[in-house]
């Protein structure tokens, strides 16, 4: 059985250009068994991201199940108008209203208010979820989680850890530590992607014995220069990666990657 992992950061659900990134438009890209979304947004008063959405009408789409883990509050724009000030507002402040604008009431600017995280998307349901906290880093704004999600396919349990780590300026290589751990204690068919904020050979340094199953720059969209979104496996194991590539923009500041697994012969 082969297995299609997709990942994409959605840059806080807002497209470089102004207005939303389609959610249900970065799925229908990446055509994958399993996504790992990182920096979705979710509504104030929506359950997860996909609450709002067709997606009881997209049957050919793989979101049969989804799992969701928050990681910070804030506001967000998607009209991207300049500040009083000349400059670009934010596309997501997190912890805090904008404009010192009391907690709970309409924002000025066309802020929005609601939740940034992660979202595993999956065709398959899952026999164990758990939610790992990576801590926070004294200089970054979030607490910051990896999430353990072990699917029932049709070939047996795959274990599929998405996250998305601080960056290294801010001390990411303790997370790096914790993650290894956490790795490790995972069956051998695990399959770590997101958004780990470091280029590939200082990832697969910080954890031996993992591969990437994509090489290709991913940041920033329009022309990208780095690779800070990777999918991993463990090397030797089970997984041979197979059509491993970068895709098209979909809107967001990060383009998506998707590789094809298939079981070692």
């Amino acid at each position: 059985m082969a297995l299609v992992v997709g990942a994409c950061n959605l840059h806080g659900g807002v497209a470089v250009a102004g207005g939303e990134v389609d959610l249900l438009g970065v799925l229908e890209r990446l055509r994958a068994d399993v996504a790992v979304l990182p920096e979705a947004w979710c509504p104030a008063d929506w359950a997860s991201p996909l609450t709002g959405l067709p997606v009881a009408a997209r049957a050919d789409l793989a979101v049969g199940h989804h799992w969701w883990q928050p990681f910070g509050r804030g506001w967000r724009w998607t009209d991207r108008r300049a500040s009083r000030r000349g400059r670009r507002r934010p596309p997501v402040l997190l912890d805090g209203p904008p404009d010192r604008h009391p907690a709970g009431g309409p924002a000025p600017g066309g802020a929005e208010p609601g939740t940034v995280g992660l979202l595993v998307v999956s065709r398959w349901p899952a026999r164990r979820v758990e939610a790992v906290d990576l801590g926070r880093l004294p200089r970054d704004r979030v607490q910051r989680f990896a999430l353990v999600v072990e699917l029932e396919t049709p070939a047996g349990p795959v274990p599929v850890v998405g996250t998305h780590l601080a960056h290294l300026s801010q001390g990411s290589p303790w997370q790096f530590r914790r993650l290894g751990r956490l790795l490790d204690e995972q069956p051998d068919g695990v399959v770590l992607a997101g958004d780990l904020n470091l280029f590939g050979p200082l990832v697969e340094r910080l954890l031996p014995g993992y591969r990437r199953g994509v090489r290709g720059r991913t940041w920033p969209a329009t022309r990208p220069v780095a690779q800070p979104d990777h999918l991993l496996v463990r090397w030797p194991g089970p997984w041979v990666v197979r059509a491993g590539r970068v895709l098209a923009p979909v809107g967001s500041d990060h383009r998506p990657l998707r590789a094809v697994l298939v079981p070692r012969p």
